[in-house]
Parts: structure tokens; sequence; C-alpha cells
């Protein structure tokens, strides 16, 4: 997936971004919003897409509307960001 560099969209809510995220994030589009979809509908819907949220719940979640989408490249950190951040990995504030 990283050679491929995917478009990284946090998915969290504004608050939870300002407290930390992935370096490298190209986008946020809050899944709790009424207008995610409408965020979402502008990608490529080919291209590799990297998502997030905070534990892994809301992206598991994402997953599911974007595949009915036709978003053919999307994937998820399966424990989210705080996952990421317990495992020792960077992130940014």
């Amino acid at each position: 997936m990283q050679a491929r560099s995917p478009v990284v969209i946090d998915i969290r809510t504004p608050d939870e971004n300002e407290l930390f995220r992935l370096a490298g994030t190209d986008l946020l589009v809050d899944y709790l919003a009424p207008g995610f979809r409408e965020g979402l509908a502008h990608l490529n819907r080919q291209d590799p897409l990297l998502i997030y949220c905070r534990t892994g719940h809301r992206s598991g979640l994402a997953l599911e509307i974007m595949r009915g989408m036709g978003f053919t490249e999307a994937h998820d950190i399966r424990d989210g960001i705080i996952g990421w951040k317990a495992a020792g990995l960077p992130v940014e504030s």
C-alpha cells in the first residue's frame, strides 16, 4: 500500500484531529458529519485510500459505505490511530 502512495484520510471529528494525526494526512472527512458521503464523492474510486479513525470502529463502518459507493482500493488502520500510537508508530500534533 505504501509503495502506491495512498490518499490518507482521517475520518475523525475536527476536534479529534487537532489532538494528533498521522503525518501525511491528506484529507479530513468527518464520519459523523451529515456530509460524509459527499466528502468522499469527489475521490477517484480506483485510487488507493487509507482511512483511519480513533480505534478502528468508524473506519470499519466507513469501509462498508465506501465499498457500496464503488471504492475498490480503500483500506483502514484496523486499530485506529490509538493502536498506531500504542505500537510506537509516529504521529504529529
